[in-house]
């Protein structure tokens, strides 16, 4: 079932009061932006149906993209999750099939309806949901190029041109000493002026793992030693990229 049939049987049933849910539409900033920023109608950008002719998985030496191909020869693509390989059955006897022959410019509709496909029957859940994802992201791309705009003008009009960012490191196998090192030469190169780091074991805990967190904690808090532990990193403090130029 859809969030808005929920909804409206809800309402229908008496269990939610209508002035509440028009209360909460008209006051949470999400309702608000969704009201100010309606879905694309795609068509106006893309005035001829796009029909999908493949959505298919292509290596690239260690990597792996996800193609999407309309019929006009058009080609949208992205970046595998490095856990795609373990999905490939499920991506291309579920998910691609599903989207063959379907107007590219109705993505929203499908990505709605592929989860009410007979075949896709009990297969909700993250390992689906990835692979519908990659396809989505490899459509947009299509709908890009096929546009010949970025992503986000098809969408609407840029709210920001630059964004706050941090480091972000993913590593848990090194040693203290060595994760600094590292960070510290990331944040050297980049500039960055907050950094997000891993600690403990992943969905573990052992001696090692903690005994690297206790030492790793205090060498990464000097640099910012005037900061309370209890206080967050401010965002101020982040340096702004670009988005697009």
């Amino acid at each position: 079932m859809q969030r808005s049939t929920f909804l409206k049987s809800m309402l229908l049933g008496g269990l939610v009061p209508w002035t509440a849910i028009r209360w909460r539409e008209a006051t949470h900033p999400g309702a608000r932006f969704f009201l100010a920023h309606p879905w694309p109608d795609l068509s106006v950008q893309i005035p001829e149906p796009l029909p999908i002719a493949s959505l298919y998985l292509e290596p690239r030496g260690e990597e792996l993209f996800v193609v999407a191909r309309a019929e006009n020869g058009a080609e949208g693509r992205t970046l595998a999750n490095t856990r795609m390989p373990y999905l490939v059955s499920l991506f291309e006897k579920l998910v691609a099939p599903f989207f063959i022959g379907k107007d590219a410019r109705q993505l929203s509709q499908w990505i709605a309806e592929i989860y009410l496909d007979d075949r896709n029957y009990k297969y909700s859940g993250m390992p689906f949901s990835c692979c519908v994802g990659h396809a989505e992201i490899a459509l947009w791309d299509l709908l890009g190029k096929v546009a010949q705009k970025p992503v986000f003008a098809l969408l609407s009009t840029p709210l920001r041109h630059e964004v706050p960012v941090y480091l972000s490191s993913l590593t848990r196998n090194n040693s203290a000493e060595e994760e600094v090192a590292r960070i510290q030469a990331r944040l050297d190169e980049t500039q960055t002026q907050a950094v997000k780091f891993k600690i403990g074991g992943r969905m573990k805990n052992d001696a090692a793992s903690e005994a690297r967190t206790l030492a790793l904690v205090p060498l990464l808090r000097k640099p910012w030693a005037t900061i309370s532990p209890s206080t967050p990193m401010p965002t101020a403090r982040m340096k702004p990229r670009k988005l697009f130029r």
